[in-house]
Order: structure tokens, then sequence, then C-alpha cells
């Protein structure tokens, strides 16, 4: 009782050829005709799924096979129609070393959020729905960070149900182009900010702190060291 919408990011392999033994009707692949981010492929499946929950799976990750199922018994357990659902997962370093990531049972989530994005909704994230109308699609400006940015839409007025059993498998991929980087914690640091200072001393000075740390990374990577010392 599923479908799989394959977006095609405007890649350069020939995607057809990866699929082109799978005889299923409930693969549908649709194609960007030229790359507009990991947001906009998002959207997209979203606008063309027909199911009442949906689920992400980027295309470097994998799924454990009991991942929807344990998912979706949580969501019911829960008992509200209006949640999301994330998972644990194990991040594949590039030694190949996999390090366990667990999600907190209970927790205020969006204060945690405020922290920074750990939850891998990309591969890990199952959601009713109907919830992209009360909080709209991922946003097609950012580059990168945009699950960071959604998850703090989504937890400023709805809950997250916890599934600590690690079901999903991360690659850590490339590293981030850091001016793309930098512009997408310009344009968090716009949209949340506000809410954070209206919260109160304690959530602004968390939220700037995590904005800071993510720029230190920036440098540290880009190879400046002071600076990201000084950040």
């Amino acid at each position: 009782d599923l479908e799989v919408v394959l977006v095609d990011d405007a890649s350069s392999e020939p995607i057809e050829v990866g699929v082109r033994y799978i005889r299923d009707s409930r693969l549908r692949i649709l194609r960007h005709d030229f790359n507009r981010g990991a947001a906009a492929a998002r959207n997209t499946g979203i606008k063309e799924a027909r199911g009442k929950f949906i689920a992400f799976l980027d295309a470097d990750d994998t799924w454990e096979p009991t991942k929807l199922e344990r998912q979706m018994e949580a969501l019911r357990l829960a008992g509200n129609p209006g949640l999301a659902s994330c998972c644990g997962y194990l991040l594949l370093r590039p030694d190949g070393r996999p390090e366990l990531h667990r999600p907190p049972l209970r927790v205020d989530w969006h204060r945690y959020l405020l922290w920074g994005c750990d939850l891998s909704p990309g591969s890990t994230l199952l959601v009713d729905a109907s919830t992209f109308d009360d909080i709209g699609l991922f946003d097609e400006s950012l580059r990168r960070l945009e699950d960071w940015d959604w998850l703090l839409r989504f937890t400023s007025r709805f809950e997250l149900v916890p599934v600590v059993e690690p079901l999903a498998r991360i690659n850590t991929g490339a590293s981030p182009n850091n001016l793309v980087v930098m512009a997408a914690l310009q344009r968090i640091s716009e949209k949340h900010l506000p809410a954070a200072v209206a919260r109160g001393w304690s959530y602004q000075r968390q939220f700037r702190a995590a904005l800071w740390l993510e720029r230190a990374a920036v440098a540290y990577r880009d190879g400046r060291h002071g600076l990201a010392a000084l950040l």
C-alpha cells in the first residue's frame, strides 16, 4: 500500500537505466529540466504524491525494511494525525565508520532544534501529507539547511514522534559549498531569529550560538582556522 515517486533533479546520469527492470505501476519518475536543489525536488514529490503520508529518501541513503512500519505504528499509538515521526539513523562517515544517532524521547522539540538539525529529515521523516497545507513546503530559496528551516516551522506548532531505532543509513556526502551554506544561514536567521527573540533571552542566545557555530564550521572547512576560533 504505497507509491514511489522518484524525482530526478536533472542529474547527469540516465535515471531510467537504473530502474528499467522494475515493472511496477507504483513507481513514477519525474524529471526537472534543470537542477533546482533538494528543497525543490522534495516539493515536486510532495505535490505529486497521492498517499496520506509522505516519507523522504535521499539518493545516497537507505532504509531498513521495517522503517515505515515502525514509524506508522508510532504515529498510531501517539493518536494525533497531525504529528510527524523521525527515527534513529547510522551516519556513515567517509572512512565507512558508522556513527549512531538517536532522537531524544521527551524534549521541547522546537527548543531542541534551535541548537541545529541532527534529525536528518531528508531520509528519516514520515509526515501526514496534510501537514504541508499548514506548515508550507520546503523553502526553495535554501540550497542547504532546508530541512532545519522546515522542522523549525513544524515544531513551532506540532510535536514529533521519535522512534529511537536506527532505521536509516545516511551518507555524509561531499562537503557543502561554503558560500551556499553562509547564504542559507543568513536566510534562516532572518526567518527564525525574531521568533526566538520573542520567546526570551535564553532562546535567542541559544539560536544565535547555533548560527555562529555553523559559521565557524564553514570558516574551518575553508581553511580559515583563526576566524573559526574567533567565531
